[in-house]
């Protein structure tokens, strides 16, 4: 790779500023701002309408799903949801999927994730849900599958775990789960944004319920 090359497609990387904020967010490339420039003053208008600026914009925003589909190997544009931040639309899943749960069910949250997959969910204790906790096996830094099958019952509902810790960078075994956790009839919901980034992502493979990522934190949008 010539990464001087690499380095001209970005330009917030041609002054003499080393960007260290990542987890925040990453640089990105002069296409993305060249096409986001074009949409702003080309189709920034209210999608869905028949007139022909609201049609195109509408495609615009149907070749993104497309992309971002097959970026992640999604089998059906269906399958992707867009949203402002992973963790707002985490907050609306548990608000809406928590009216099919009664007093009593549990979830289980893991005690190396990121806030956004963990007080969307131990806020619902005050509907009376039940918060359990899989935990880090503290020597190794990694989590035991079979402390996960221990904490599964027949009122569990969901499972929630992120595919790297953004505190110790683990990478945990999300497949493995999948398969403990949908033998038992539950919901396996995965934040992904720390590992995207790194790793491809392939959630055909992955058999999840939901994965979230954000776009903005590697280079494309």
């Amino acid at each position: 790779m010539d990464i001087n090359f690499v380095r001209t497609k970005f330009p917030g990387l041609r002054d003499d500023f080393i960007f260290m904020d990542n987890a925040g967010g990453s640089q990105v490339l002069g296409s993305v701002i060249d096409r986001t420039a074009e949409y702003f003053r080309k189709f920034y208008v209210q999608l869905g309408a028949t007139y022909k600026v609201s049609a195109t914009a509408s495609v615009k925003l149907d070749e993104s799903v497309k992309a971002i589909a097959s970026f992640i190997n999604a089998k059906d544009t269906k399958e992707i949801i867009v949203g402002p931040t992973t963790t707002m639309l985490l907050r609306i899943l548990s608000i809406c999927i928590s009216r099919l749960w009664k007093p009593g069910d549990e979830v289980v949250v893991t005690n190396s994730d990121h806030e956004a997959n963990v007080s969307c969910w131990t806020d619902l204790k005050k509907k009376g849900i039940i918060i359990k906790i899989w935990k880090l096996n503290p020597e190794t830094l990694e989590f035991d599958l079979n402390d996960l099958a221990k904490l599964l019952s027949s009122r569990t509902r969901l499972v929630a775990m992120c595919h790297v810790s953004n505190i110790i960078g683990t990478i945990n075994p999300v497949r493995e789960a999948a398969k403990i956790v949908h033998a038992a009839g539950v919901l396996l919901c995965v934040d992904g944004v720390a590992h995207a980034p790194h790793r491809h992502v392939d959630v055909t493979d992955l058999v999840v319920f939901l994965y979230s990522l954000l776009y903005y934190k590697f280079l494309v949008h």
